[in-house]
């Protein structure tokens, strides 16, 4: 039994960049939070670097991608067109976190998949994967167990003090990490090839368990149980020495912290309220969905007008993507899948239980993507990369296969594209990709404002008195505090109009559902005045102008009621409106960026699923053998010309 881990190949030794992969999955469990209400994560600087200092030798391996990658990137794209189309703008929550975010995720991709070049490289990046992990997992028990016990917080650790969370901030997602490790190493710990030794396996098993029970996450408890369900059916052995663990960690829990905590674990656990409020957002989610059923109603819809966020990645693709993008969410992740079995099917026997691995940690993240907006793990991706990755080095070319044993080569490198490869494949096709990418152009600029509805906005402008004692200023001046006092209020007056204490009436009076009478409605304050601006948007002028004097009248008749304030008067009110979209420029800029996601796409996979021989060069490089000779093209139209016989 090889309980050692393994040498690297002293043939391929390892660069800056190898490290940083390996630096950016050691990383992996580590976010912090930023005083933006961002989260910062360690590992994406490793990512940046990584590109920073080995771009050109980034190979792009075509058995590792398919249209379902584009597809995804095209949905995202669609997705905010729509939000722009929307709301006239994208938030900062979309910019950042969703498209900066997805495609940190791509790239993460890439760089798994170029390190991923053989066996021991792939083992090397589970090893310092699951280690990394138990590591941080001992950390964060102990201090979870001391604070139970002394009531001594260790701030960056935990984030809610009440659910085990690590460094990762989210319970759910330190859930979702731990059983992706779990998961790895279960397949990885038996008789054939283990990557730890027997007593280290014993010990990482026992301390993930106790950390998936302390996260309290019901999300990554459904990949669990996923897991076990599908171990039962393959591996039957396996699920007695996980049913011995669940056991083991349970009783644990009570030696240190008592029987007391048995109610605390029950309360944690079923969290009624919580499970009330995700039905709330499902149907929510389900009648936003009805409205805009085939391509959703754009991405960051539920966080901009709502303020949360969809639990369940699926559900979250069909409300913000429609059918379109649930479909190809659903798609790419099967596609993992398929990837995975063929792996497995032609993989030595000594990588079967990795790969196994990979395809259960990949249903793990499935289960808990019914949960929480799971895609934006990084260590999901990690794991599809693995999974592609392994397809890819354990397969044979198909080609290369069928020709005699005298001519066949290793040519498990012969599918990679690197970046100066892709880059001419552009400057080779650049009159198409400018071609199409003008067209779409043209025909959003042209066509837009005939195809798109148009939009008119009314403002209504409200004038507020709002009362003050002069603290025994004879002149009855207002002193620089009272104004900023003042100024902060009208803040709160924002917030007044937007609740339902006034929008319930305005609705029912305007015939309009909440709902959509809250998104047609806005309220800004004109710069350091006591002077608040109501805007309505609508498809109808005159309705826009009614929606606007409506909410202010409204709000004029309730305000003296709720606070403190002399008089509330309509300074404006709305007689005219002005046409907010489409806007030609704005339209045209966003198709341009369409167009070239579009043409360049459509492009790089003709070329990159083209597997026909029709050049020289490829022919050598799949053979491996010289050119010798080449037969010209014969002209069968040229005529004969007949050979007079000597003499004549």
């Amino acid at each position: 039994m090889n309980n050692q881990w393994p040498a690297l190949d002293v043939q391929a030794k390892f660069t800056i960049s190898d490290w940083l992969v390996v630096a950016y999955v050691i990383l992996l469990p580590i976010q912090f939070r930023t005083p933006i209400g961002l989260r910062f994560a360690p590992s994406d600087v490793c990512l940046l670097f990584y590109f920073m200092f080995g771009l050109f030798r980034i190979q792009i391996v075509k058995s590792t991608w398919s249209l379902w990658h584009l597809g995804m990137l095209l949905v995202f794209a669609i997705g905010n067109y729509i939000s722009l189309l929307q709301n006239g703008y994208l938030s900062q929550y979309v910019l950042l976190e969703k498209d900066f975010g997805l495609l940190l995720l791509f790239l993460s991709y890439v760089m798994i998949v170029s390190f991923t070049t053989d066996w021991i490289r792939c083992r090397r990046l589970v090893q310092c994967f699951i280690l990394s992990t138990v590591l941080q997992n001992i950390v964060a028990i102990a201090a979870f167990f001391l604070l139970k016990i002394t009531g001594f917080n260790i701030t960056w650790l935990n984030y809610e003090s009440s659910r085990l969370s690590g460094m990762l901030v989210d319970p759910n997602a330190y859930g979702g990490l731990l059983v992706l490790a779990f998961a790895l190493h279960i397949m990885t710990s038996g008789k054939t090839n283990p990557i730890f030794t027997r007593r280290f396996g014993v010990f990482c098993t026992v301390s993930l368990g106790i950390g998936i029970l302390l996260t309290f996450s019901r999300s990554a408890w459904i990949g669990l149980v996923t897991i076990v369900l599908v171990v039962a059916l393959f591996r039957p052995m396996y699920v007695l020495r996980i049913v011995t663990v669940g056991v083991f960690t349970f009783g644990i829990v009570l030696i240190v912290l008592g029987s007391r905590y048995l109610p605390v674990i029950e309360s944690m656990s079923l969290r009624i309220k919580q499970i009330t409020a995700r039905m709330d957002y499902i149907y929510t989610a389900l009648n936003r969905f009805k409205d805009h059923p085939i391509f959703g109603v754009g991405v960051g819809t539920f966080q901009d007008q709502y303020n949360w966020i969809l639990h369940n990645t699926t559900l979250w693709f069909l409300a913000e993507f429609g059918l379109v993008g649930m479909v190809t969410f659903l798609g790419f992740i099967l596609w993992f899948f398929y990837k995975g079995m063929s792996a497995y099917r032609i993989a030595d026997e000594n990588q079967k239980p990795l790969v196994f691995g990979f395809m259960l940690g990949h249903l793990s993240m499935f289960g808990l993507s019914l949960g929480i907006e799971a895609l934006y793990q990084r260590h999901w991706w990690l794991i599809m990369g693995l999974l592609a990755a392994s397809h890819f080095l354990g397969s044979k070319d198909p080609l290369i296969y069928s020709l005699p044993i005298g001519v066949r080569r290793s040519t498990k490198m012969d599918d990679a594209l690197d970046l100066r490869q892709l880059l001419k494949i552009i400057r080779d096709r650049i009159w198409l990709i400018l071609l199409i990418t003008i067209a779409i152009t043209l025909l959003a600029g042209v066509g837009g404002p005939y195809l798109l509805k148009p939009q008119y906005q009314a403002s209504t402008e409200i004038l507020l008195n709002i009362s003050s004692p002069m603290n025994g200023n004879s002149q009855g001046s207002v002193t620089q505090s009272e104004i900023a006092s003042n100024l902060m209020l009208i803040e709160t007056f924002r917030t007044v109009i937007k609740s339902p204490r006034i929008m319930e009436p305005a609705s029912k009076q305007l015939g309009i559902p909440i709902n959509a009478l809250m998104k047609q409605v806005s309220v800004d304050n004109v710069t350091n005045s006591q002077v608040l601006s109501i805007v309505a948007k609508d498809s109808n002028p005159k309705e826009a102008m009614r929606i606007a004097n409506t909410v202010a009248n409204i709000f004029e008749n309730q305000i003296t009621k709720l606070m403190k304030v002399d008089n509330v008067s309509v300074l404006n009110p709305a007689n005219m409106t002005k046409q907010v979209w489409p806007m030609p420029f704005l339209t045209s800029a966003i198709a341009f960026v369409f167009g070239l996601i579009v043409s360049i796409g459509g492009v790089l996979s003709k070329e990159y699923f083209d597997t026909r021989l029709r050049t020289e060069q490829i022919i050598v490089k799949h053979l491996g053998l010289p050119i010798i000779g080449k037969v010209p093209v014969i002209d069968t139209n040229l005529k004969r010309t007949t050979r007079k016989p000597h003499g004549e």
